[in-house]
């Protein structure tokens, strides 16, 4: 499923959630700021409140507002939206209760949009996740029952018709996998922690990817003097091993010590390997080791894919004078750039987004004599941006 931004959102709420669910200190990253959403022609078009963690479909995107409850500026309960890209129509779905909004993984199975929600404290402790559907169908919203209680989710990963999450309790961390139309959750992988419950852990699962029968399990190990492993487990689609490899050398570090914290965004196939953490690596896997793959000098990023794109990747550039989009088509290998477009200062590209459509859209955020700018939103298709092959 996000990038510093959700990261950095992610930790507030994690920290205020330890006080609370109090959002003072970071109302406008997490409240309902503008968002200006620009038509073909980068004017505005209509602007749209909401928080910063949007969830593109296939026609438009999700969002979210969040209702404050004074005096305290405590979150209570978030209300989910929906905009729909050819119309602009804006539809309420519902409201959720107790939360404190969702967290950076989203993903699509069906026609129904699945996130994981943070929990608002009891007491001094923080309150624990629950998985939320969003039905695409009929534009409703609920929270996911007969879920492993106590638990904190980390990622939410389509698996076919079915979903796998992975999620940590005070024993340990759990890769599971839940079936829609069943209602049934099924432990397929446990890293326990030690019998002291340190969480500090050996062994923990980081993240979770699949592709044309396969699930790919990135497994961190922490060894002596605080060194750490990266591993890559490879199953069937039935959870039958396939390939154990070492594929540490996606941190930059000497030691390991990039490899300590989970990766944010993690995809692979046949052909291709992406990891991004504390360092960001994009190649592939021959003959059992990695090999590295620049798709230009300098810093570059996926873009996130709430309904997965089958045939296409797309990365992003940011820190230079002429920003690009780097278009991969997964089929050839084929790789072809363009400059992003509207981009100008005080603005920069935040996140940018790629659905099952091949529709692109661009978080652009700014600040301009210390206030920040309303969040400008630029949608395009990948064949007006110049980046579908001829």
């Amino acid at each position: 499923m996000k990038k510093w931004l959700a990261l950095l959102l992610s930790s507030c709420l994690m920290l205020v959630s330890a006080a609370g669910c109090t959002l003072s200190d970071v109302q406008s990253l997490a409240l309902n700021s503008p968002k200006e959403v620009t038509d073909a022609k980068g004017d505005t078009d209509q602007t749209i409140a909401c928080g910063d963690l949007l969830f593109q479909t296939s026609d438009g995107f999700v969002y979210e507002k969040a209702t404050e409850a004074e005096p305290l500026h405590t979150v209570t309960e978030v209300a989910y939206w929906r905009y729909y890209r050819d119309s602009g129509e804006k539809v309420k779905l519902g409201t959720l209760t107790n939360v404190s909004g969702a967290n950076a993984t989203g993903t699509v199975v069906g026609d129904t949009l699945y996130l994981i929600e943070g929990g608002c404290d009891e007491g001094e402790s923080r309150g624990y996740d629950s998985l939320a559907a969003i039905h695409l169908t009929d534009n409703t919203v609920e929270i996911i029952p007969g879920l492993p209680e106590n638990s904190f989710y980390t990622q939410v990963c389509d698996f076919g018709s079915r979903l796998l999450l992975v999620r940590m309790d005070k024993k340990g961390t759990y890769l599971d996998v839940y079936d829609p139309e069943t209602g049934k959750n099924e432990n397929l992988l446990t890293e326990s922690y030690s019998d002291g419950g340190s969480l500090v852990a050996k062994r923990t699962i980081s993240r979770v990817t699949t592709w044309d029968g396969h699930v790919g399990v990135l497994i961190k190990e922490r060894g002596e003097n605080d060194s750490w492993k990266l591993w890559l487990d490879v199953y069937t689609d039935q959870m039958e091993p396939v390939e154990h490899l070492d594929v540490s050398r996606v941190s930059n570090s000497c030691t390991g010590s990039g490899l300590s914290q989970d990766a944010t965004q993690f995809e692979m196939d046949d052909k291709m390997f992406y990891f991004e953490g504390q360092s960001i690596f994009f190649g592939s896997i021959q003959d059992g080791s990695l090999q590295r793959r620049l798709l230009t000098p300098g810093s570059f990023r996926m873009a996130e894919e709430t309904t997965r794109n089958e045939q296409y990747d797309l990365f992003y550039r940011t820190y230079r004078e002429k920003p690009e989009l780097i278009l991969l088509n997964r089929e050839t290998g084929e790789i072809t750039y363009t400059e992003l477009p509207a981009w100008e200062e005080p603005y920069w590209v935040s996140e940018v987004y790629l659905n099952d459509q091949g529709q692109v859209m661009i978080f652009l955020i700014g600040y301009e004599d210390g206030s920040r700018l309303p969040v400008k939103l630029i949608e395009r298709d990948l064949d007006e941006l110049g980046l579908l092959e001829k």
